[in-house]
């Protein structure tokens, strides 16, 4: 069983539905758990209309004490983003996959796939490192049991601590899970490309095995069809939402949708039915 597991502030709180929904719909033997700034901004209505549709297999909550004023990037304007790698799921299942807010995931196989590729660069996480940088992607999948043996909570909160004492400095999240690994488990190779990440997307688990799963729908990124920096468009991912967007319980959900959200898949279906 896999967790989706990752947190989100301020007015990215608007995915956390879509981002519940569309994987709950589209991945078999899935648990969503979200850390949040501020739990009280869901209603126990929308709660409720949403455990009636996929009961419990999502967890929202506040995430932990220690990072809380993250959500103000008081420190850093970055420290947001970090937020999901420095708190560990309640919910531990086989595997946790540690994405983006902000994405519809679409695809099915995800489990299967970052498993063989965790097998292939030989290390307990699926993860890419941009090509010469130090930094790893944001997309980081990992075999839970093995992994948080040493990514544990005393771990975590030392780098919590240097950070909030400033003695931790980091120019970006990815920067931090960079230092993270090479702290831990060790990083992959950036030599063994068969891709050019991260404009391409590889259609097959392979050394430089990165794909995003689904729609990235964020409002900082461009929203045109084919565009390298975009949302991710392609027949493959506009067939896979066609399909969800058609089931009952996608509908349902979008009840519930925040109207800013709304006007994103206003976006989604002009490239997708147009």
């Amino acid at each position: 069983m896999i967790n989706f597991f990752t947190s989100c502030t301020g007015k990215y709180k608007m995915f956390v539905y879509p981002y519940i929904s569309s994987i709950l719909i589209n991945v078999p033997n899935s648990f969503v758990e979200i850390i949040v700034d501020d739990l009280s901004y869901f209603s126990q209505q929308e709660l409720d209309k949403l455990k009636d549709l996929f009961k419990d297999r999502f967890k929202i909550r506040n995430y932990k004490k220690e990072l809380n004023g993250w959500n103000l990037n008081l420190l850093s304007n970055l420290q947001t983003n970090a937020i999901r790698f420095l708190d560990q799921p309640n919910f531990m299942c086989d595997t946790t996959y540690i994405g983006d807010i902000d994405i519809l995931v679409l695809d099915s196989n995800i489990e299967t796939n970052h498993i063989d590729h965790c097998e292939m660069i030989n290390l307990p996480y699926s993860n890419v490192k941009r090509q010469g940088q130090t930094r790893l992607s944001g997309l980081h999948f990992v075999k839970s049991k093995e992994y948080f043996t040493k990514i544990t909570k005393e771990f975590q909160n030392i780098v919590i601590n240097q950070i909030n004492s400033k003695r931790a400095p980091f120019y970006s999240d990815e920067h931090l899970l960079f230092q993270m690994m090479v702290e831990s488990f060790g990083v992959p190779s950036d030599s063994k490309r068969e891709v050019c990440f991260p404009n391409a997307e590889p259609l097959k688990v392979q050394y430089m095995y990165r794909p995003q799963h689904g729609l990235h729908t964020s409002p900082n990124r461009n929203n045109i069809e084919h565009s390298t920096d975009g949302w991710g468009f392609s027949l493959d991912r506009n067939n896979k939402y066609k399909k969800m967007s058609e089931t009952d319980e996608w509908n349902i959900a979008k009840e519930i949708f925040n109207q800013d959200y709304n006007k994103i898949l206003q976006n989604i279906n002009k490239v997708v039915y147009e």
